[in-house]
């Protein structure tokens, strides 16, 4: 508006020019549910299992294995499809060290033992295969090459079609819900934000819904211990409240009152 009122004269310039744009977060990106991350990788197991040729199967490993990655540490797809055995080393202390593709910046992710599990199963493989040294990139397609991200992209949307479910971006769902999941658990926002490789703001601005905390939380913050239960209208206490009366100037009444809170 104030652009055009410059054009067309009525105004020297524009007074808002310099004042940064408000980030408004990516709508309706959503998280899976326990029930979406059953059927998604019992669907990609399916496929992996009945693929139509040994490339088709490899393929649909590969991605499955991919999709775990992101599912257990909320790494951006660019990070995922790049990681390699250097980045998690000999997996005794359970994180990946990695320098991230977006940002340039270094970032330490703490993997759960469900993940550092699949990752020592995929070692044992490679050495069955005959790998005297476990280098190189984990993830890699039919060719030796890494996985290409229209190709994984367009492997979740096959899978995302079989079972039913409809998402803007399935790929970006995977660290929305992982991001969901440590919050839900009452991991610290600073940490959150260090696991995932974004700042505070990012975290609270993309994936923290305010809500009203209990009665118990607010009483912890301040060491007071807690009533049963969380605080409502129908929550009562009788108060012992010193009433002057004006039959009794020199005297104070006692009065039991109750008193919502």
């Amino acid at each position: 508006m104030f652009d055009k009122a410059r054009v067309l004269g009525y105004a020297k310039d524009n007074p808002v020019e310099d004042v940064s744009r408000v980030k408004v977060p990516a709508s309706n990106i959503t998280p899976y549910t326990d029930d979406d991350v059953s059927l998604i990788f019992n669907e990609l197991e399916r496929r992996e299992r009945e693929g139509r040729d040994d490339r088709s199967t490899v393929a649909w490993g590969v991605y499955k294995e991919l999709f775990y990655c992101m599912f257990y540490t909320g790494m951006r797809v660019s990070d995922a499809i790049k990681l390699s055995w250097e980045h998690v080393g000999d997996l005794k202390f359970a994180t990946i060290n990695i320098r991230q593709t977006k940002t340039s910046k270094y970032a330490q992710i703490r993997i759960p033992t469900a993940f550092v599990e699949r990752l020592h199963s995929l070692q044992k493989r490679k050495q069955l295969q005959g790998h005297a040294t476990i280098k190189g990139l984990i993830y890699v397609n039919t060719n030796g090459s890494p996985v290409e991200y229209q190709h994984l992209d367009r492997a979740i949307r096959i899978v995302l079609k079989s079972i039913g479910l409809n998402k803007k971006s399935p790929i970006h769902s995977f660290r929305h819900t992982v991001a969901k999941r440590l919050l839900d658990a009452k991991m610290p926002v600073h940490e959150v934000a260090n696991q995932l490789g974004d700042t505070v703001e990012t975290i609270v601005r993309n994936y923290v819904r305010p809500t009203v905390p209990s009665r118990a939380l607010v009483d912890a913050a301040f060491e007071v211990g807690s009533r049963t239960g969380h605080a409502n209208m129908q929550e009562t206490v009788v108060l012992e409240v010193v009433r002057e009366t004006t039959e009794t100037p020199h005297e104070s009444q006692k009065t039991l009152m109750a008193k919502g809170f």
